[in-house]
């Protein structure tokens, strides 16, 4: 009885989490990462990004307890410039897709170093890390040499089913957050009272303009505009993490969920200036809206080949196969 129950689970196991799920989508999403990684380390040198707030002190690396295995520790008091490039180089494969198995690995690194040895004032790096290693540990199984390669031989594999879970784990990471980033605001005064956001926008450590801060206090001096806004934003953080978590069979709370999160994080870019936390929570929201079946075929560049490749009264020269 309980080898029947064993045999059933893996069976369930391999149905449901045995797809390769190496497609367009995760892709996307590990390239986003990289990228927001990439532009962080070239637009800053490292006398921005090395910094402790102390105008005596011209850059202040941070080396404490794992950080210490940070490229900028392990350089020393070499040129922390030269480390910042060479950073940055190593995140170029991973947004090229080349070898995904292994690249990975090299963003994970240059991203490690980034979050773990520079001065931040948000999120974005910490998570990208977080994610990037996961996506990492999950590439592991991809034996393509790049990721454009389609996979010709479909199926259901046993070495796929640890990559979908990592998978999976990383849509409940994405979610906590947005979980815990509604449930931390709820607990300070300022954002229970409803007048958390008339704050934010005269804090000086983000990019808010003079004339977008006029505005925007303007706005928000209005009791009602301050509470929807204050409030509206912790709810909205709660049905993104809701509809991430319950979109398992439903492609539309997905979708939804993509949507309301991107238009989120671009309309806090455009007021606070935080392109790199868009675009790091870009690649969060794409791999935690991803599902097995969505990983293969890649549909739309298959598409766009047989509409090049066809002529009008012609039949395709290309004919994909199609995996449901």
């Amino acid at each position: 009885m309980f080898d029947r129950r064993i045999d059933a689970l893996g069976t369930w196991a391999l149905v449901r989490l045995g797809r390769d799920p190496f497609g367009l989508q995760v892709f996307v999403a590990r390239a986003v990462l990289a990228l927001g990684t990439f532009l962080t380390l070239v637009c800053n040198p490292a006398a921005i990004l090395l910094h402790s707030g102390d105008p005596s002190a011209t850059q202040a690396v941070s080396c404490v307890d794992v950080g210490s295995a940070g490229a900028f520790c392990i350089a020393g008091g070499g040129d922390l410039d030269t480390v910042r490039l060479v950073l940055a180089i190593f995140c170029l494969p991973t947004i090229l897709g080349i070898v995904p198995a292994v690249s990975g690995w090299l963003h994970a690194y240059a991203a490690f170093s980034l979050s773990s040895n520079a001065i931040g004032i948000e999120g974005g790096d910490q998570l990208t890390v977080t994610l990037a290693i996961l996506l990492s540990v999950a590439s592991l199984t991809d034996r393509r040499l790049t990721a454009f390669t389609e996979n010709r031989r479909p199926g259901t594999h046993v070495r796929f089913v640890l990559s979908n879970m990592l998978l999976w784990v990383c849509t409940i990471q994405v979610a906590y957050v947005y979980v815990e980033a509604a449930l931390v605001k709820l607990g300070h005064p300022i954002w229970a009272e409803g007048t958390a956001l008339w704050y934010w926008a005269q804090n000086s450590g983000f990019g808010v303009s003079k004339d977008g801060e006029s505005l925007l206090l303007d706005l928000l001096a209005a009791p009602v505009i301050s509470a929807a806004a204050t409030w509206g934003t912790m709810i909205l953080e709660l049905v993104i993490a809701a509809f991430l978590v319950f979109g398992w069979r439903r492609r539309r709370l997905r979708l939804a969920a993509l949507v309301l999160g991107l238009g989120f994080h671009l309309v806090i870019a455009a007021v606070m200036g935080l392109v790199t936390f868009f675009i790091a929570m870009t690649g969060a929201l794409v791999i935690s809206c991803w599902r097995p079946r969505d990983g293969y075929p890649l549909r739309l560049f298959r598409r766009l080949r047989r509409t090049a490749l066809s002529t009008p009264g012609r039949k395709p020269t290309y004919e994909g196969t199609r995996v449901a």
